[in-house]
This record gives structure tokens, C-alpha cells and sequence, in this order.
């Protein structure tokens, strides 16, 4: 019996090794293409904004971009987030932006698909409400005339 819990222990150390090895990996390439993170800093504070472009993160905010340009990101995201009419060489990408409060659009007053979930926090008198960006990473850095 006790030699089977130790077979039964290696094997998990093992495994649970693995798991480890592979998030630590996943940590080390960076994100991925398409990944969208929610961040939060000042819309005045350009060298912020300037460093993430230089990292290959784009603000979601529902622009066109070149199929050309941003091969990796058009090959993961495609024209999902593109209205009818848009060149084939073009496509957008999600237009991200943070609803104001916590009430759902839904004429009956739930949360739906889409909506927004702050917590469930009281906000507090003395703290500041900051807007989050979204932005969306690119796998290029992203030229400082912006995106055409």
C-alpha cells in the first residue's frame, strides 16, 4: 500500500511539474495575438500609450486596419468585428468601452451577454472612478502615426 502511494504522489508531482513548466512558459512568450487585456491609464498619459504601441498593443476602439499590415491579427480575429460594405483588405477591430454604471441595457433588467460586471463593490466617496482602456495585442509594434 504504501509503495502505490508513492507511485500515486510521484505521478502527480510529475504532472503537476508539467502544468507548471507549460504556465511558466506561456508567461515567457508573452500574449497572444488577439489577446485583449483591460488597463488602466490615463487617456493624457502618451508615454503609456507610446510604450504599449511599441510592445504591439493596439487600444480596441473598433478601427480599420490593413490586412496587409497586421497579418497575424487579421488572421486571428478575421473580419468578425467588420460592417458589410468594408474592403476586403480591411478589417476592424472590437470597439471595447466601458458602460457607465452598472445597470444591463436588457428591458428587463438583468445581466446579459456583453454587460459588464464590476463586482458588486459600493463605490467610495473619496475614490476616484478612472475609465479602463482596452487593448488589444497586435504581434508588431504599432507606428506612432497610428493605425490607417
Amino acid at each position: 500500500m504504501t509503495s502505490m502511494r508513492f507511485a500515486f504522489c510521484t505521478t502527480v508531482l510529475v504532472i503537476g511539474g508539467f502544468a507548471t513548466a507549460a504556465a511558466a512558459e506561456q508567461s515567457i512568450r508573452g500574449p497572444l495575438v488577439g489577446e485583449i487585456r483591460a488597463l488602466a491609464i490615463t487617456n493624457v498619459d502618451g508615454a503609456a500609450a507610446a510604450r504599449l504601441h511599441e510592445e504591439g498593443w493596439l487600444e480596441a476602439r473598433g478601427q480599420l486596419l490593413s490586412t496587409s499590415e497586421f497579418p497575424e491579427l487579421f488572421t486571428t480575429i478575421g473580419r468578425t468585428w467588420t460592417s458589410d460594405g468594408v474592403a476586403e483588405n480591411r478589417f476592424a477591430v472590437p470597439d471595447i468601452v466601458r458602460r457607465s454604471g452598472m445597470r444591463s441595457s436588457n428591458p428587463f433588467g438583468v445581466m446579459g451577454p456583453g454587460d459588464l460586471v464590476s463586482g458588486g463593490q459600493a463605490t467610495k466617496s473619496w475614490s476616484k472612478q478612472a475609465v479602463l482602456s482596452y487593448w488589444i495585442y497586435a504581434g508588431r509594434a504599432i507606428s506612432t502615426s497610428g493605425p490607417r
